[in-house]
């Protein structure tokens, strides 16, 4: 490997490395569903990011040879069953495990079997890296603390808790390997139109952005990923509100005039959806009086 060494949080080495001969053995365990959800944000296909080489690539550089790479996933789905997408990931030399969905969480449960087995049974793996957002892995991941071996948790930046980041010996973002960032996402035509406004409809739309970010909704999306149908969203603002769908409309994209939301399009079952998330500027609206009055 580069160094020959891997820095290991577990070590007694005063300059906090663990000293591996050659290359480290790593399986990857890829909970897929929930990852793959989460990138259509950048309305991209997981396979056409490249997810597989990109993935061995990155951790090759890092001194660890992959010696399994293992997709979990519910290939009924119609996403998946539609383009033969079990049969192309196969074709790249990685392991599917089909998990049809009797269950909330088989892929979880079958991934967690297969690094518990793994973890006992093999070795020669050195290193387990397992690319899910899911808290369910946490305990997974301190069983292989405990067993003395090196982890990997691999997220996305959005939709998963923050805590997560301290309990594996590492942590990394899916889009900083797959080299992707915020302006890679799918923007609507509405951030081309542009439209005049007043103090007073400023104000307004950071009522309705603080709205937003104060509910169920935004949570959801924020811990788990779920992303936001703003067409649904809006028939919500509509009864809370009592605003007509075009001024609701036209509120939001101030906001996104602003850079305190983003609208772009995702997909889901096959449709094309406008979606809401965070803009840069989002943090003006979480300091605002409106805001905080919300909270008190």
């Amino acid at each position: 490997m580069g160094s020959d060494l891997i820095k290991s949080k577990n070590t007694n080495d005063s300059n906090g490395f663990k000293a591996l001969k050659g290359l480290a053995n790593g399986v990857i365990y890829v909970d897929y569903e929930n990852i793959y959800k989460r990138l259509q944000d950048y309305g991209k296909n997981i396979i056409e990011l490249n997810l597989v080489k990109k993935m061995k690539q990155y951790f090759l550089e890092k001194g660890i040879n992959v010696v399994d790479f293992i997709i979990y996933a519910n290939f009924d789905e119609k996403d998946f069953h539609t383009s033969y997408h079990q049969t192309y990931l196969q074709g790249l030399g990685v392991a599917t495990k089909h998990t049809p969905n009797n269950g909330k969480n088989s892929s979880d449960i079958q991934l967690v079997v297969d690094a518990m087995k793994s973890l006992y049974t093999c070795d020669i793996i050195d290193v387990f890296i397992v690319l899910s957002s899911d808290r369910d892995m946490l305990p997974l991941i301190q069983a292989i603390k405990q067993a003395s071996k090196i982890t990997y948790l691999i997220t996305t930046r959005t939709g998963f808790e923050r805590s997560m980041m301290n309990v594996p010996n590492f942590h990394e973002y899916i889009e900083d390997i797959l080299g992707l960032s915020l302006e890679d996402i799918n923007r609507t035509d509405s951030e081309e139109e542009k439209i005049e406004f007043n103090d007073d409809d400023l104000e307004s739309a950071k009522d309705i952005i603080s709205l937003l970010i104060s509910s169920k909704i935004w949570d959801k999306f924020i811990k788990r990923g779920k992303p936001i149908n703003f067409e649904e969203y809006k028939k919500h603002v509509i009864k809370v509100k009592r605003l007509l769908p075009e001024e609701i409309d036209r509120l939001f994209k101030i906001a996104e005039m602003q850079d305190w939301i983003r609208l772009y399009k995702f997909t889901r079952d096959g449709m094309q959806l406008t979606g809401i998330r965070a803009g840069d500027k989002l943090d003006e609206v979480l300091a605002s009086d409106i805001f905080k009055e919300r909270f008190n």
